[in-house]
């Protein structure tokens, strides 16, 4: 197996458990759709159910990018990023992801000890 598959392989996987596959961290459609919207007012409950799809579509899209890619994009790199490799930034990407969602669980074990 060459190592770019295997790249885009892990990739995928970063991707995936940081969205929506149950893995050592909660994912962030999961920690998302558990945020409690009972006190919201309609409009409110609409515009939050639209940024979880729109971070829903974004994730799916990175998704489709990176198994349809040429290995050579992965390889390719972005001088205005530190010159990294395209792979390298997109595991990045992933990283920051789930600092994010660890943010997110901390604020919502937060609120439910505030609710408690």
């Amino acid at each position: 197996m060459e190592i770019l598959i295997i790249v885009k392989e892990v990739l995928l996987d970063q991707l995936a458990a940081c969205h929506d596959d149950e893995s050592w961290i909660k994912p962030s459609i999961t920690i998302l759709n558990d945020v409690p919207v009972k006190r919201q007012s309609g409009k409110q409950k609409a515009s939050w159910n639209e940024t979880i799809r729109r971070l829903s579509n974004g994730f799916v899209r990175w998704q489709e990018v990176i198994m349809n890619c040429d290995d050579s994009k992965l390889e390719k790199r972005i001088p205005s990023y530190f010159n990294a490799q395209w792979w390298g930034v997109i595991s990045n990407l992933c990283i920051h992801n789930a600092y994010h969602i660890g943010q997110m669980m901390l604020l919502k074990k937060q609120v439910q000890k505030y609710r408690a």
